[in-house]
């Protein structure tokens, strides 16, 4: 009896059946066969209610979009039926919207002021096949705070995902997040604001994640830069990257003062990550500019980067390999303790003096 029940909650689930849940495919969208599927897709998305939102349930195939799709309303959630992946033979695995046209967004959810019930977007996989090629901005967030991005891959876009829009419009958590081969796999662009990214594997031709703002986090991420590309470029402040790896970038992470706020580039977290440049010339694991001051660099690993730790700022904290703590407290005979040196709390040098 219980196998029944699943049995027919999923297919109610697949065909659309439960209250406030629609299937693409119901308002005419066709996978597989070449067609224009974009108003489709768009009049499904119109059908939820503006306010109490609803799902839109996308199944397997290759969906192909001419015009952005754009969605207003609040706790709207996409879901492809079966997850994302890098299977580049047509159909391809999971439900897949392609870009055909140059320059284009093909995923937009929009809202026109803050609006705090942002959208979940899973299991889907967007692509760029515009004549032009790394064209398309894939997905983009506007104005949402407390949205998702879960499962979804992002293949061969200018970019994969932009975060947009006024002060805590960012907030939102990206996990098993998947970019192979865009330009830049995320670009959060609001001032304030900060959004988790949780697992997941980036291919950047140029930057991996580019950090705007602040309380950014990413964690367990694996980089893999094509051609020496970044793999975080931040100008942000307060942002935290752990537990990551970096292979084969020319930086690894870079921080930099863009000058737009008093505070950018300062007081970033950089812990536990690994950095292998071996096959890069000229790699740098870790770069801090000038004005980038008050960042903190805690057990990192180095492999082979031509610089581990490029540092042109001031008051930069770096705990590792080597750079520990340990401090000699003794003064030479005769003289006393008079004062400790501090950075960031921590003791980094004894002065003495007479006693």
């Amino acid at each position: 009896m219980k196998f029944l029940w699943l049995w027919f909650s999923l297919s109610r689930l697949a065909a659309g059946g439960v209250p406030g849940t629609v299937n693409i495919q119901d308002f005419g969208a066709t996978p597989n066969d070449g067609q224009d599927d974009t108003a489709a897709i768009q009049a499904a998305f119109n059908s939820l209610d503006s306010m109490k939102g609803g799902t839109v349930i996308c199944p397997p195939g290759t969906y192909d979009i001419s015009v952005p799709i754009v969605v207003s309303g609040s706790a709207v959630r996409f879901a492809g039926l079966a997850g994302a992946s890098y299977n580049e033979d047509v159909p391809y695995a999971g439900c897949t919207l392609v870009a055909h046209t140059d320059h284009m967004t093909l995923l937009q959810f929009r809202s026109a002021s803050l609006n705090q019930h942002g959208p979940i977007i899973e299991y889907v996989n967007l692509r760029d096949a515009t004549p032009s090629g790394h064209s398309a901005t894939l997905l983009h967030i506007v104005n949402f705070n407390r949205w998702t991005a879960r499962n979804v891959s992002v293949n061969y876009g200018d970019t994969g995902l932009r975060v947009t829009g006024t002060d805590d419009a960012s907030w939102g958590y990206v996990s098993q997040f998947f970019c192979k081969e865009a330009n830049t796999c995320i670009d959060q662009a609001t001032v304030e604001g900060g959004f988790v990214v949780l697992g997941g594997g980036f291919e950047p031709l140029a930057t991996g994640i580019r950090v705007r703002g602040s309380q950014v986090r990413v964690v367990a991420t694996k980089f893999d830069c094509i051609n020496g590309s970044t793999g975080i470029y931040i100008t942000g402040h307060g942002d935290v990257v752990t537990d990551s790896a970096f292979e084969q970038c020319g930086t690894g992470i870079a921080v930099r003062d863009d000058a737009t706020m008093p505070w950018n580039g300062d007081q970033n977290r950089i812990i536990g990550n690994h950095f292998n440049g071996s096959a890069i010339p000229t790699s740098r694991g870790i770069s801090l500019g000038s004005g980038a001051d008050g960042n903190q660099l805690v057990g990192n690993t180095y492999e082979f980067p031509a610089v581990n730790v490029e540092d042109l700022g001031q008051r930069n904290l770096r705990l590792e390999q080597g750079m520990g703590v340990d401090v000699n407290l003794n003064c030479p005979q005769g003289q006393a303790v008079r004062s400790l040196t501090l950075r960031q709390g921590i003791v980094t040098g004894v002065n003495c003096g007479a006693p």
